[in-house]
């Protein structure tokens, strides 16, 4: 049986009807649970961050100039007012370092992933305690890559405020593995890197893929954790739809080449059209250690078993023991639609 993925939001009400449901149908089939990142602002990803960049007392929040394209002014509408509303209206705004702040003064010592997860945790521990969630699952927390968020600073300061960001991160990660039992947990690195890959120069890229690996070193070595390699996700289709899975392989030979520690897992997507060797020939150029699993996002909803076995089909050619994921996570879909797609997740690994 193929190791099944979660890879992260899953739109039903809360974490305790993410991880009831999951833990009904999937049993000991998924090696770990995430909480859902449920929530209309979780669930859409980075825009979790909003609150702690406009609330930031070193940091300005600027949003574009309808008059003068390409630059900016101060919002006319109080920014801790927007966040409140439904996505489509989130605050599409920037922030700045503030005037006289200098970039190595800047601190984010709370950005809510730890307090997040520490509380879904303990619904997590109960339910296993309850027979439940089953004996050898774990619980699975998702986190972004720096550069993921810090776009929603302006251009000019992003390199400024990546170092105090990570710092943040990193802190981030090292209270949930002190607050859960490592024995418990599992964390996963999520970044949308690879669709912006095709525009970044060659340093650029050099830099995403160090910055990447780097994040390892917050993870003890007694906890597994792996990357989710995302092109983003945009009514159900990329924001930039790969090509090949070229990209995602470079990175990922980067990634356990250059990461301080072992690496679990390592998630890449497969477009629902995609049944093509050309798509699939790339990972022959694959070099992941026996002890990091290829996870190929090839399930979709739209087709069905027959459609992830067409897609497996091509895929066996070149890799092979590789686990089944969607392409990203279920944020978007309808919750009434969540427990079918994952007994299509338990269909296809079964074979």
């Amino acid at each position: 049986m193929r190791q099944i993925l979660l890879v992260g939001s899953v739109n039903l009400a809360d974490a305790e009807d993410v991880f009831r449901t999951a833990a009904s149908i999937l049993g000991e089939a998924a090696f770990a649970v995430p909480d859902g990142e449920t929530g209309y602002a979780r669930l859409a990803y980075k825009q979790c961050q909003l609150p702690f960049f406009l609330a930031h007392n070193q940091l300005d929040i600027v949003e574009p100039d309808p008059e003068n394209e390409g630059q900016y002014r101060t919002p006319r509408v109080p920014a801790c007012g927007i966040y409140a509303h439904d996505p489509k209206d989130l605050y599409q705004g920037k922030a700045r370092l503030r005037e006289g702040v200098e970039p190595g003064d800047v601190v984010f010592d709370e950005l809510g992933y730890a307090g997040w997860a520490i509380e879904s945790y303990a619904v997590f521990a109960r339910l296993k305690d309850d027979g439940i969630i089953a004996p050898a699952t774990r619980f699975l927390v998702d986190m972004p890559t720096p550069r993921c968020v810090t776009r929603m600073m302006l251009p000019s300061d992003v390199e400024k405020i990546m170092p105090a960001y990570t710092r943040g991160l990193g802190n981030e990660a090292a209270k949930i593995a002190s607050s859960i039992p490592h024995d418990q947990l599992a964390i996963q690195w999520s970044t949308t890197e690879p669709g912006r890959y095709d525009d970044m120069s060659p340093e650029e890229r050099s830099r995403a893929k160090s910055d990447m690996a780097e994040l390892a070193q917050f993870v003890p070595e007694d906890i597994p954790f792996g990357y989710h390699l995302c092109y983003g996700d945009l009514g159900h289709r990329h924001v930039v739809e790969p090509p090949t899975l070229s990209t995602t392989v470079e990175i990922a030979n980067a990634l356990v080449r250059y990461a301080p520690r072992r690496i679990d897992w390592i998630h890449m997507p497969v477009p629902q059209d995609r049944t093509d060797e050309p798509y699939f020939a790339p990972l022959r150029s694959l070099t992941l250690p026996a002890a990091t699993r290829l996870n190929l996002g090839l399930v979709h909803e739209a087709d069905g078993l027959e459609g992830a076995r067409e897609r497996m089909r091509v895929a066996d050619k070149f890799a092979s023991d590789y686990g089944i994921s969607t392409e990203c996570g279920l944020g978007r879909r309808p919750p009434e639609a969540i427990p079918q797609i994952l007994r299509l997740h338990l269909e296809i690994a079964r074979g």
